[in-house]
């Protein structure tokens, strides 16, 4: 059974795959690109919660991965490790089954001003989004490295499913039975005598003209006629 990422696309061909063709699975996410990913979708969450404030956006996106929605004085009530491991747990949970890239084909277009429902634009939240991650600690940054390679190795899989399905259809397109050129041509002639029934009947030697057959002319090569005519 062929994977949904790999259904055919006969509606909208790519430079990448021609009509009738699977379509082949995108680039997988870095890091940054998960960690995008996850703060974007922490601010989405705080707007239809009912928070819209630029500011309240832009502390959000700058906190600790995986600590945005505790007090800041949650280092102080827990070791280290202990917080490490809880926001290894909320940065994966939010991520899970979400780490390779979405078909974005049918997407409607979407203005600069629409980036977080109007309360930021994409240059705004790019910025913001570029400096929380080169701020962001090592911990939280490898966290987003072991799911970019997890990322990794499910496109991986992807690819090798995507190439097997390219091989089984061109062995079945080489053994696919040929047509001979006389069994194309008696299914040439069958369609027209099925669309003009009556016009291509088979057609008869006309009779010898008297003079020929007076004069012992006719051989019986002359030229055939359709009696209809």
């Amino acid at each position: 059974m062929t994977p949904a990422y790999l259904k055919m696309d006969s509606a909208r061909p790519t430079n990448e795959t021609k009509a009738g063709k699977p379509v082949r699975p995108k680039r997988p996410l870095s890091a940054f690109n998960l960690f995008y990913r996850f703060k974007r979708q922490k601010a989405l969450e705080a707007i239809a919660s009912g928070t819209a404030d630029k500011e309240a956006i832009s502390n959000l996106l700058m906190a600790a991965p995986g600590m945005e929605h505790y007090p800041s004085n949650a280092t102080k009530m827990a070791s280290l490790h202990q917080l490490n491991d809880l926001r290894r747990q909320n940065i994966r949970k939010d991520l899970e089954n979400n780490l390779l890239p979405r078909d974005t084909r049918t997407r409607a277009h979407r203005t600069n001003q629409r980036a977080m429902n109007g309360s930021m634009s994409f240059l705004e939240m790019g910025k913001i989004m570029n400096s929380s991650w080169k701020s962001c600690d090592d911990f939280a940054k490898s966290v987003f490295n072991e799911l970019a390679e997890e990322g990794r190795e499910q496109y991986r899989q992807r690819v090798d499913e995507y190439n097997d399905l390219l091989s089984s259809k061109k062995v079945a397109a080489r053994a696919s039975p040929t047509v001979s050129l006389e069994d194309h041509f008696a299914t040439a002639e069958t369609m027209i005598q099925l669309k003009c029934p009556g016009k291509y009947d088979k057609v008869s030697p006309s009779p010898p003209l008297a003079e020929e057959v007076a004069g012992g002319s006719y051989s019986g090569s002359r030229p055939i006629s359709n009696q209809s005519d």
